[in-house]
């Protein structure tokens, strides 16, 4: 009971409130000339709904923005399904930074809905991004 406790306080707690922002170089063999030098950031689980505060999305948004990236990819789980999603992905999305050369996004298996069976989460996600200027690759 104890490790099932300490599992979900983890998951409650402190997983939905941990920004980690890492910085590595990635040497990429023939890379183009002009690609070199240029920053990349990818933003994952974002997760907006209810379960997540969004003036802490906003605020690590800006905090990536900060970094003027030339590249950001957006790998999936931009909401978790809840009573709360519509609104906070309304809230949240026009928040969402892009960078100097490009953005791009893929969507997550949350992004589909409960059981990952409602692509009409996914048209709304898609629909935001697009609003935004950023092209979901499928």
């Amino acid at each position: 009971m104890a490790a099932g406790g300490a599992t979900l306080s983890y998951t409650a707690l402190v997983e939905p409130f941990w920004l980690e922002l890492v910085e590595r170089d990635l040497p990429i063999r023939n890379l183009p000339e002009s690609l070199k030098g240029k920053t990349l950031v990818q933003v994952s689980d974002i997760h907006a709904s209810g379960r997540v505060s969004e003036n802490y999305l906003i605020e690590s948004f800006t905090r990536v923005d900060e970094l003027k990236p030339d590249i950001i990819v957006y790998t999936g789980d931009f909401i978790t399904v809840d009573g709360e999603t519509e609104g906070s992905m309304a809230r949240v999305f026009p928040h969402l930074p892009k960078g100097r050369i490009g953005t791009v996004a893929i969507l997550g298996n949350h992004d589909y809905g409960v059981n990952w069976a409602q692509e009409e989460w996914a048209q709304k996600i898609i629909g935001l991004l697009d609003a935004r200027g950023i092209p979901v690759l499928r």
